[in-house]
């Protein structure tokens, strides 16, 4: 069974991202996908493995993989990728990706209550 594979760049928050392009494409095509942690100790590896991210050892994807990245991303949707190893890479931010998926995704991760507090959150990326 050919596979999807995707490097995980540092960051958990990226990681998110990379995960879910990865996991949209591999239900798409009925692969078996497979995340590449960015190096053997990386301080996220258990957080995604409870989320449910399968973390394979190895560090590379198979010789014959397809890269995918942001620019083909939707192209490998098509029929013409589905009896291949696919390689993402890359930090797949774009909401067009994800937009029609949404409440397909939210399942995918933990409920979160909704807080009854008036706080007001701010996540600056540098």
């Amino acid at each position: 069974m050919n596979k999807i594979y995707v490097q995980l760049t540092n960051g958990f928050g990226n990681n998110i991202f990379q995960y879910v392009a990865a996991r949209l494409l591999a239900e798409h095509h009925n692969k078996e996908l497979c995340a590449l942690a960015p190096y053997r100790d990386y301080y996220a590896i258990e957080d995604l493995k409870k989320i449910g991210v399968n973390i394979v050892d190895h560090t590379f994807p198979p010789q014959d993989s397809i890269t995918i990245n942001e620019n083909n991303y939707l192209e490998a949707y098509s029929k013409h990728y589905e009896n291949s190893n696919l390689f993402l890479n890359g930090y797949f931010e774009d909401y067009r990706f994800y937009f029609e998926y949404l409440k397909k995704i939210k399942t995918w991760f933990p409920e979160q209550k909704t807080r009854d507090d008036n706080d007001l959150l701010i996540h600056m990326r540098t």
